[in-house]
């Protein structure tokens, strides 16, 4: 009564109660709650995705269908992602991702892990490319290769800066400036984007049908700060989110670009 003496008067204890349970099942929320409901501000780190939203959907193909698409080379030595995002009618998304490795990096992975990505290269959203570090030119091949096999129809390309200069010129120069989104990262431009992403994932609404997706998903852990404010870390490289933040990437340049879409 003393710490909250609106109890009983402008709140009820259930709906204490209620924001109570929501923050012990809901992690990303915890810190909004105890901020918003408590007074309590929080900065922190909260496992961003609960185990229920990583569940993978119904395998579904996306054929000639319109889609955004994310990229993140930052980890070119290591990892490098793309996340295809396509527009479903009732306002969920298709989610397909499609990750490539060094045979180094594979090499060195102790066993339990290799298994796991052994598991990602036979459902083909891992490819290994042979050699120490990740040839931007050799990935832009395949992708392409992949895209026009699957025959995605790619409206907008959203990538983060780092390490990605030769592969967006070369995506400018065959497929033309337009849709092609820089998207700086950090709490000012990924705060909004996340949060709608978490309510998609809470809906069920990103309709993602690989086991890579579900590993990122379950991998991803939010810095808060005490306004709130949100981003992705990816400082622990033995635990990849990237396929997440290529989908990120998607997510703003397909907001970005709602013409391209109608």
């Amino acid at each position: 009564m003393k710490a909250n003496p609106n109890i009983g008067k402008t709140v009820s204890y259930e709906t204490y109660q209620l924001d109570v349970e929501r923050a012990e099942k809901a992690p990303a929320a915890r810190n909004d709650i105890l901020a918003k409901r408590f007074g309590l501000p929080m900065e922190g780190y909260t496992y961003y995705f609960t185990y229920e939203e990583t569940l993978p959907h119904r395998k579904r193909d996306y054929w000639q269908m319109a889609c955004a698409l994310g990229g993140d080379l930052s980890q070119g030595d290591d990892f490098c992602s793309f996340t295809f995002l396509f527009p479903l009618r009732n306002g969920s998304f298709g989610v397909k991702t499609r990750n490539y490795i060094t045979s180094r990096t594979l090499n060195k992975l102790p066993a339990a892990m290799r298994n796991k990505y052994e598991q990602f290269m036979d459902e083909g959203s891992l490819v290994v490319l042979d050699g120490t570090v990740l040839d931007p030119m050799q990935v832009y091949e395949d992708l392409d290769e992949y895209i026009v096999a699957c025959g995605y129809d790619v409206r907008c390309f959203g990538y983060d800066p780092y390490n990605a200069k030769e592969f967006v010129e070369r995506w400018a120069a065959e497929n033309g400036p337009f849709g092609i989104e820089k998207v700086i990262q950090g709490a000012k431009t990924e705060s909004v984007p996340l949060g709608e992403l978490k309510k998609l994932a809470e809906d069920r609404m990103l309709l993602f049908d690989e086991e890579l997706m579900t590993y990122a998903m379950g991998n991803c852990i939010a810095m808060e700060d005490t306004n709130g404010n949100r981003k992705l870390m990816k400082k622990r490289y033995e635990q990849k989110i990237d396929a997440v933040s290529a989908m990120m990437d998607a997510y703003i340049a397909y907001k970005r670009n709602p013409e391209a879409f109608e």
